[in-house]
């Protein structure tokens, strides 16, 4: 049977503004991980009042994380 966790969708981080859930996006996907903002819509509708959630795969999980403590 396979494992279909490791296409499971995780929450890496959360962040207040569309452009920084962008700038992330960004530099994940030049360190080749896929990345995805489900609420991208209502992000821009209500500014990120509500904090924007950046998922990745779980199998991503933690190469994701490394990127991230690179970014300033």
């Amino acid at each position: 049977m396979p494992d279909n966790r490791k296409d499971e969708l995780v929450t890496l981080t959360e962040v207040e503004n569309l452009a920084r859930a962008d700038l992330i996006r960004s530099v994940l996907q030049g360190s080749g991980i896929p990345s995805y903002i489900p609420d991208e819509g209502f992000g821009q509708a209500y500014g990120g009042v509500f904090g924007i959630k950046i998922k990745v795969r779980r199998e991503d999980l933690a190469k994701a994380r490394e990127v991230l403590e690179d970014m300033p």
